[in-house]
């Protein structure tokens, strides 16, 4: 069975550990990145099944990573998880002309809401 890729997108690193410690299952192979620069190059080089963005991060912000996501067509159809610990109205995104994200969570989160969450994204693309 192959292992679904997963790019968590976060500058804290107790987080990005606590997600992966959340999710290993031996179930999904990880790659992380700490700014936005660095997301955007993981995005292209590793093509990842989900990508679990924070919206906080350092050069350029997790806005201006999604946006590049969304209108990319190589990249669009990738799944993306915010993760914030802004106050995020889904709405936010038709304002900024953006497609939807597949989904919203905020800061701090339940462990077994993260599993949830991703498990249901990641079926969805076996469909």
């Amino acid at each position: 069975m192959l292992q679904n890729s997963i790019l968590i997108v976060e500058d804290d690193p107790n987080i990005c550990e606590l997600i992966q410690l959340t999710l290993d299952k031996g179930e999904y192979s990880f790659v992380s990145a700490d700014t936005g620069s660095k997301a955007l190059h993981k995005i292209a080089d590793e093509k990842p099944d989900l990508v679990i963005l924070d919206i906080l991060m350092p050069e350029p912000d997790g806005w201006k990573v999604y946006e590049t996501i969304r209108k990319d067509p190589a990249l669009s159809q990738t799944r993306v998880l915010i993760l914030t610990a802004l106050p995020i109205k889904p709405d936010i995104l038709a304002e900024k002309h953006l497609l939807p994200a597949d989904r919203f969570m905020t800061k701090p989160f339940e462990l077994d809401d993260l599993r949830t969450a991703v498990r249901d994204l990641l079926e969805d693309t076996q469909r």
